[in-house]
């Protein structure tokens, strides 16, 4: 199924999310080895990614290895003040441009609480909370690459791997 289809339910698959990762109370390791976790009897291999200035870590499906970049910026989209973008690394005989797999923005606690109480869909999938900072998390509204191509396949198998993942990611504020 595309992740158009998929992303239809956006709202279910962000609460699911949200649900996982602020569920997870396993700590996130430090370093750049990827970590192993326990999920019905057998390991499961994690990527690694920790954010110094965010200060937060959180680690995604190995199958993310190699293919994302991180940047991190000062945002203020919709009130946050910090975001993360997760940007795809194609293939480069693919010949297509970097889009964005997901971001991670910080909001401070009194923006997103008037986030949460505004009718419609939900903006991201608030993941944890310390202090006054509230960090969420939004998915794009669809692929963006040719239909049928070998990126978008890598595409959508990367965003499902987080949206519906089989091991509920692991997030730690710091």
């Amino acid at each position: 199924m595309r992740i158009g289809a998929r992303l239809a339910l956006f709202g279910l698959g962000n609460a699911a999310l949200a649900v996982g990762i602020a569920c997870s109370d396993r700590p996130a390791p430090r370093g750049d080895a990827p970590s192993a976790g326990v999920a019905g009897g057998s390991a499961a291999a994690f990527e690694h990614f920790e954010s110094t200035a965010g200060k937060f870590a959180m680690e995604f499906p190995a199958s993310w290895r190699g293919s994302y970049t991180a940047s991190e910026k000062n945002d203020t989209t919709a009130g946050a003040r910090f975001a993360v973008e997760f940007r795809f690394k194609p293939d480069p005989a693919w010949k297509v441009e970097p889009r964005t797999l997901l971001v991670l923005r910080i909001f401070p606690k009194p923006v997103w609480e008037r986030i949460a109480a505004r009718p419609g869909p939900p903006i991201a999938a608030k993941v944890a909370e310390r202090g006054d900072d509230v960090f969420a998390v939004s998915f794009p509204s669809s692929n963006p690459y040719k239909p049928g191509t070998a990126a978008a396949a890598r595409f959508d198998e990367l965003v499902l791997a987080v949206m519906q993942p089989k091991e509920p990611l692991r997030f730690t504020p710091r």
